[in-house]
Order: structure tokens, then C-alpha cells, then sequence
């Protein structure tokens, strides 16, 4: 795979594109278990856990304008249910998707920085790789 530019990755919300993103980034986590013993020699020993995880975070201009934007997104936060999230690049067919719930939505702005709204999703159940991942 070639580098790709940042701009070419998007984040969809149930299959729209969230409009006027700046940042989008995704943390994947998987638990584990410490079976150190005496006969570790001294060395920690770790099975991996059957739980994992994910976190993906996002900043966007805010824009009452755009079609999927700001708006939604506190939409989703009010609503308590989980939705199907997406990041997916725009030059091929690389995706990691799954369900999740916006936990945390901040809205902020500066004398001399247009007006942004950071939010966090976290991933419940399975997640999904596309190709090439």
C-alpha cells in the first residue's frame, strides 16, 4: 500500500460521511491476563484476554449547514444507542467499521480559530477489518 494523505480518510455515521473533519483517529485495544508464577524467572507472562476494544476520535468544524455534522453528532449522543461507525479511505477499499456509542462530545473555539467540536466513540461488539487490513 502507498501513503496515503490524511485528507483521503473520512468517518461515516450509519453510512454518511461526517462532514468537515480536520482530525480522525482509531486506538484498538485488547485486554490481557498476567499469569506471572515463580517460575517465571522473574519475567512477567501475559495471555491475551478474549475482550477487545476500540476508540475512535474525531474533530470537525462546526458548520449548522452541512448535512452530517454537529448536529447529528449530539444527536447521537443523546440518544444511547449504539450506531454502525465506519473509517474507510477514499483511495481503496481499507476500512475498520463497527457498532458504537458517542460518549463525548466538545465544542470549543478561539479568537482566531474557526469554531470545532471534538467527540469520542467507543466500539461495542465486533469489529470489522476491510481489505487490506
Amino acid at each position: 500500500m502507498a501513503i496515503q494523505h490524511g485528507n483521503t480518510l473520512s468517518l461515516l455515521n450509519a453510512g454518511t460521511a461526517i462532514e468537515d473533519l480536520t482530525d480522525i483517529s482509531i486506538s484498538l485495544t485488547r485486554g490481557t491476563i498476567d499469569v506471572t508464577n515463580n517460575d517465571s524467572a522473574g519475567w512477567r507472562q501475559l495471555l491475551a484476554a478474549p475482550n477487545k476494544g476500540g476508540t475512535i476520535t474525531a474533530t470537525a468544524y462546526v458548520d449548522f449547514s452541512a448535512t452530517e455534522g454537529f448536529d447529528e453528532i449530539i444527536t447521537e449522543f443523546q440518544n444511547d444507542t449504539a450506531v454502525t461507525w465506519k473509517i474507510q479511505t477514499d483511495v481503496t477499499t481499507e476500512s475498520i467499521s463497527g457498532s458504537g456509542l458517542c460518549t463525548d462530545v466538545t465544542y470549543s473555539g478561539s479568537t482566531e480559530e474557526a469554531v470545532k467540536y471534538d467527540f469520542t466513540i467507543e466500539l461495542t461488539g465486533a469489529i470489522t477489518f476491510g481489505a487490506g487490513l
